[in-house]
C-alpha cells in the first residue's frame, strides 16, 4: 500500500513539474499578485540581491531593489528590475498557483501527457492530428480484401427497411398468380381467333 501512495505522489510531483518552464520561477519559489502602480496585477516570483525570495513572510526594505520574474510559461520577456516601495505584494499559496497555471495551460489549448522522459504540454490539436495520422496508417495497411467486403448480417439481424419473410412470400404468390392470369387470359383470346365460327358460302 505504502508503494502505491507513494508512486502515485511521485506521478503527481513529475506532472506538477511539468507546468514550470525555464523562464519562469521554480516550483519550490514563493508567488506573488504583484501590482505595479497604474498597470493591471499579475503574478511574479522575486529575487533580491541575485537570490530567489524563498521566504514570503521576509520584510524587503522599501529601497531595496528587486528583480520580477513573471510566473507564466507564456510570458518571454526578460525579468525586470524596480524598487520594493513601487510596487505592492500579496502572497499566492501554492496550491492556487498550481491552479493557475494548470487553467493557463488548457485555456491555451494544452494538455499533459507521460511520455518516457516525463510529463510533457502539448497542444490537443496535436493530439487530434496524431490520432487521426495513426488511423489513416492503420486503415492503409489493413487487406485490400477487408477494406472492399460488405459488412456480413447475421441471421438475426435484418438490414434496415428489409420486409418480413412473410410479407416476402405474400409478394411471389401474389406476383405468380397475376403471371397466371395474364397467361390464362392471353391464351384465351389465342384461341377464341382460331375457333371464330365463319358461316358456309
Amino acid at each position: 500500500m505504502l508503494v502505491v501512495v507513494t508512486i502515485s505522489l511521485m506521478a503527481a510531483a513529475s506532472q506538477t513539474d511539468a507546468l514550470y518552464t525555464r523562464n519562469m520561477p521554480p516550483p519550490d519559489v514563493p508567488t506573488f499578485e504583484v501590482t505595479v502602480k497604474g498597470e493591471a496585477p499579475f503574478f511574479a516570483g522575486l529575487q533580491v540581491d541575485g537570490q530567489w525570495l524563498t521566504d514570503h513572510s521576509i520584510e524587503i526594505e522599501p529601497m531595496a531593489m528587486v528583480v520580477v520574474v513573471v510566473d507564466s510559461p507564456f510570458y518571454d520577456a526578460a525579468p525586470f528590475s524596480i524598487r520594493r516601495k513601487e510596487i505592492a505584494l500579496r502572497y499566492e499559496a501554492p496550491a492556487k498557483r498550481r491552479m493557475r497555471l494548470e487553467n493557463m495551460w488548457k485555456s491555451n489549448g494544452y494538455t499533459f501527457l507521460e511520455t518516457a522522459s516525463g510529463w510533457k504540454a502539448v497542444k490537443e490539436a496535436d493530439i487530434l492530428l496524431a490520432e487521426r495520422a495513426k488511423r489513416m496508417t492503420e486503415a492503409a495497411q489493413a487487406p485490400t480484401a477487408r477494406r472492399f467486403e460488405a459488412p456480413q448480417l447475421s441471421l438475426e439481424e435484418e438490414a434496415p427497411g428489409a420486409l418480413s419473410p412473410g410479407i416476402l412470400l405474400l409478394l411471389q404468390l401474389g406476383i405468380i398468380l397475376s403471371g397466371v392470369l395474364i397467361g390464362a387470359a392471353a391464351l384465351k383470346i389465342i384461341l377464341r381467333k382460331d375457333t371464330e365460327w365463319k358461316p358456309l358460302e
